[in-house]
This record gives structure tokens, C-alpha cells and sequence, in this order.
């Protein structure tokens, strides 16, 4: 910007609020330039306008994007302002042998509008020019499918070429492995935003990321074929980042990631170890599988996770589901449960949040576990955070009853009695809260009927007097009535 004959710089000597309104107004790339324009003494005024997007890095299985990864973490910029890694394990890829997909690939530009003939003649020789970056991109090969994506050999290529990068970056307290780009950062494919941004970047208003018709259509084009893959490589990685303190495995139940027979030989258990024991905030989002991969060696991998992340103070747990046959898997026993492995074996002495949110359908816990999990913290938690899930028995078998009859003998007793009991002895206790839909979702395609349970807990908080805000009812209010009353007959007591 400065001129060769010394004049004074006046865009670098702007105000901050006016710089930042311009900045606002660019792409990420291009306000990573501005370092060009501003001298050395003026780095925090950079870092100021690149925002947070320079704090978070993202990261995929390709050679591009592993590439950029590690000029990335040689830079003793980044190194300094990168606080967050996101793995986002996708690849393109012809699918599984047998899936029946057509051939991927349009030859020609004139193939790609006759396929997409809603485009202008400008807008799809753009949108073609950017389905073949994104092909070259993923390294797209014709001849792999995903049965021969994914071998050893790559997979150790992957997991060094992640570690080497990982190394580099001394200030990173927070890795995550994601299904979608939720959020602005280095590094990141417009192929794999997630709905929920580009819907924000619009509404914002902002040209950064925003992604016009052309490169909808290039995305749209290829989803058939985005697969997840090389989803548990960065477990091997998370011991090289020295000062990691939170872990994530999808953000939500929508976001999960799939449980493939590559999880259960995922991670090396020492290095594993090492990396979980120094975490404070763990969140995990496993999407739920009906195939043969579901084993039990995967729950051991939830219970080697739980043993080991001594250290959480919060724990945050998104139970999937699945529309279909949906009776049947609120029964299943068989599949590895996250929720149940942490209930089950967890000891965390400095925990102090837990969350277990189910987003779209009911799904139940294991009462007993979820209890005496309570029991085991109830000298250190002090936030409860249940959406969606019913408090239930477990059985098995022939036993297992329907979800009408469970809710009549089941869910509506614990509500009443038990509640109230855990209330008495959760001694660091300050919020509790049981928010169930009053509209759940239909359970399968064209079912239109209310759910039993919906109108049975709108029965049920109108007997308990439970409160009703935004289309849910809020049965912690229990606890905190019980809590409140134990506390008064403390003090009475102390006072006698």
C-alpha cells in the first residue's frame, strides 16, 4: 500500500473499527494477505483482522490438504495463533463395490451443463472448472473403491505425515475429528461445509466462504461420492499434541462418526493413555451402526477411554438414532454404547459438567448406571444436562417391553420417585435439568400420529407441575424442588 517514494501509509493507519469493517468484507485468503501490507510492529492489527478463523486449522486425508497441513505448521506465524486442529476425514471415492453408483466423472464440459442445465453458460464452466480442482483435490482415482481405500499403507503414510504437523504446533489445546467445516479456519474445502455454515455466512452477509451457485452445484455433484474414511488415524496423533485438553468426536448427534471396523484397532493404548490423561473436556458423537463392525472389542475401546480421561471436568455425550426399525433398537442390547461405557466405569474427581443429549428422538439410559455414575461424582458435579433421554430399567431378551408399556411402569416411577432422591445427595449440585420434546419426530416415513410418550409427559408435568418453555418439559425442576428442600432442612437442623 505504501508508495516507493516514502508517503505516509494511510490504510495501515487507519482506525481499528474501520479496518476491521473492511476486513469483514474479505475472504479469509485475502486477509491473511493483509501481513503483506502491514510492517512487522503492527502483527497484532493482523491478527486482529484475520479474527479467529487464524486460531483453527483443518485438516483431510489427501495429499493437498496434508500438504498445506504441514507448510501451515512450519510457519512460526501459525505456530504461534493455532489453538485448534480439525480432522475432517473425508474422501472422494467410487463407493463400496456392489453399491451400483454410475461411474463418477463428466469428460467434458459440454457432458457437465447438459447434466446441470439450469446453469448459465458462465456458471458452469465455472462450477466444471471447480469439480475437477476438487476431484484433484481428493486425489480421486477411478480405479479405488472404498473395500481398497483404506490399507495399511496409507493409513501409516496419513497418521506421519498428521504427526509431523502436529509436532509443530506447541499451542494447540484442542483437536477434533468432525463430518463437516462448522466454522471459518485455515485450510478448510468448500466441499465439506456444513449446511448450518454456509446458511450463517449468508445470513451474515459475508463474501467469506459464501458460495454461490456455481460451487453449490461442483459440491452437490460429488456428495453421492464424499465418503468418511481414515475416520481414527488422528487417535494415533493426539499424544503429540503436549498440551492437549480437549478432545472432540463429532459435534452432535447429526455429526457423528461411524463406527468402522477400522475402530477397533484404531490406537496405539500407550500413546492413547498418555493423551487422554491430561484432558479437561471430552465430547463424543458416534453414529449409531446396525452392521457386523459393531463388536465388542469397540465397547472396550469406550471403556479404555473412560478410564483413562481422568482428569475431564466436562463430559459431553450425543446418543444417535436411526428412524428405522426404531423399536427394535431402542431394545438392542448388543451395540456398544458410549453412554454406557461411561456410566458404567467412569471416575472423574474433578468433574463438574456432564451433558447426555439425544437431538431429534428419545433415547433411553440405563437408570441404574446413571445413577450410581451420579452417586460416584456427587461430591464434585455440579451441572446435569439430559435432553431427550428417559430415565429407564434395563432388560434383555424376552423381558424388554414396548416403549408404551415401559413408559406407563417404568419411566413415569423413576420420574416420581427417584428424581427426587438424587436430588437429597448430589451435595455440590447446582443445575439439573430433564428436558424432554413434546413433539417428537415421526419415527418413520409417512407416520403422522403423536407419540404416546409426547402426550404421556405432558400428562405427567402437568401432575409434577414441571414447566413447559419452547416445546419441552423440563422434569430437572424435580431434583432442584428436592434439592432446595434438603438444603432448607440443613439449615434448620444446624440452626436447632
Amino acid at each position: 500500500m505504501a508508495s516507493n517514494n516514502g508517503s505516509s501509509d494511510k490504510f495501515t493507519s487507519l482506525p481499528l473499527e474501520m479496518l476491521q469493517h473492511i476486513a469483514g468484507h474479505l475472504s479469509l485468503w485475502d486477509r491473511l494477505k493483509l501481513r503483506t501490507v502491514f510492517p512487522k510492529n503492527q502483527e497484532e492489527v493482523v491478527v486482529n483482522l484475520i479474527g479467529d478463523a487464524l486460531k483453527m486449522v483443518y485438516v483431510s486425508p489427501n495429499k493437498l490438504s496434508l500438504g498445506n497441513f504441514e507448510n501451515i505448521a512450519a510457519s512460526g506465524f501459525y505456530q504461534t495463533h493455532i489453538r485448534s486442529i480439525i480432522y475432517v476425514p473425508r474422501v472422494i471415492c467410487c463407493g463400496y463395490e456392489g453399491d451400483g453408483f454410475d461411474e463418477l466423472g463428466y469428460d467434458s464440459l459440454q457432458a457437465y451443463r447438459d447434466a446441470h442445465p439450469a446453469l448459465s453458460r458462465p456458471d458452469a464452466a465455472e462450477s466444471f472448472a471447480l469439480y475437477q480442482r476438487l476431484l484433484e483435490e481428493y486425489d480421486f482415482d477411478n480405479s479405488v473403491d472404498m473395500d481398497t481405500l483404506e490399507n495399511e499403507e496409507s493409513e501409516a503414510r496419513i497418521r506421519d505425515r498428521l504427526r509431523k504437523g502436529v509436532q509443530k504446533l506447541p499451542n494447540v489445546t484442542e483437536i477434533s475429528i468432525s463430518t463437516a467445516i462448522e466454522s471459518e479456519g485455515l485450510n478448510a474445502s468448500c466441499l465439506a461445509h456444513s449446511r448450518a455454515f454456509d446458511k450463517y455466512q449468508n445470513i451474515r452477509g459475508s463474501n467469506n466462504c459464501r458460495r454461490d451457485v456455481s460451487t453449490i452445484q461442483a459440491c452437490n455433484s460429488l456428495l453421492p461420492w464424499h465418503f468418511q474414511a481414515f475416520i481414527w488415524v488422528m487417535l494415533d496423533v493426539l499424544d503429540a499434541a503436549a498440551n492437549l485438553r480437549r478432545f472432540t468426536i463429532g459435534k452432535g448427534a447429526k455429526s457423528g462418526l461411524d463406527l468402522d471396523h477400522q475402530f477397533s484397532c484404531a490406537y496405539r493404548t500407550n500413546n492413547f493413555k498418555k493423551a487422554l490423561a491430561n484432558l479437561t473436556h471430552l465430547t463424543l458423537s458416534i453414529a449409531y451402526t446396525t452392521d457386523f463392525f459393531a463388536t465388542r472389542s469397540d465397547h472396550s475401546r469406550f471403556i479404555a477411554m473412560a478410564k483413562n480421561a481422568t482428569a475431564l471436568q466436562e463430559l459431553t455425550l450425543y446418543l444417535d438414532a436411526t428412524p428405522d426399525d426404531f423399536d427394535e433398537w431402542r431394545k438392542e442390547q448388543k451395540r456398544p454404547r458410549i453412554d454406557r461405557a461411561f456410566l458404567q466405569v467412569g471416575g472423574f474427581r474433578q468433574l463438574k459438567v456432564l451433558r447426555i443429549t439425544a437431538e431429534e428422538y428419545y433415547q433411553d439410559v440405563d437408570i441404574n448406571l446413571f445413577e450410581q455414575f451420579l452417586f460416584r461424582h456427587r461430591h464434585v458435579l455440579q451441572q446435569v444436562y439430559l435432553r431427550n433421554v428417559l430415565l429407564a430399567e434395563k432388560c434383555s431378551g424376552e423381558d424388554e417391553k414396548g416403549y408404551n408399556e415401559k413408559w406407563d411402569e417404568c419411566v413415569c416411577q423413576i420420574i416420581r420417585r427417584t428424581l427426587p432422591e438424587i436430588g437429597a445427595w448430589m451435595r455440590e449440585l447446582r443445575t439439573f435439568e430433564m428436558k424432554l420434546k413434546e413433539h417428537e419426530p415421526p419415527h418413520h416415513m409417512g407416520e403422522r400420529d403423536e407419540c404416546f410418550i409426547c402426550k404421556e409427559q405432558a400428562r405427567l408435568a402437568e401432575e409434577l407441575d414441571v414447566p413447559s418453555e419452547d416445546d419441552e418439559c423440563d422434569f430437572g425442576v424435580i431434583v432442584m424442588r428436592s434439592k432446595a428442600k434438603y438444603n432448607s432442612e440443613i439449615r434448620v437442623g444446624d440452626q436447632n
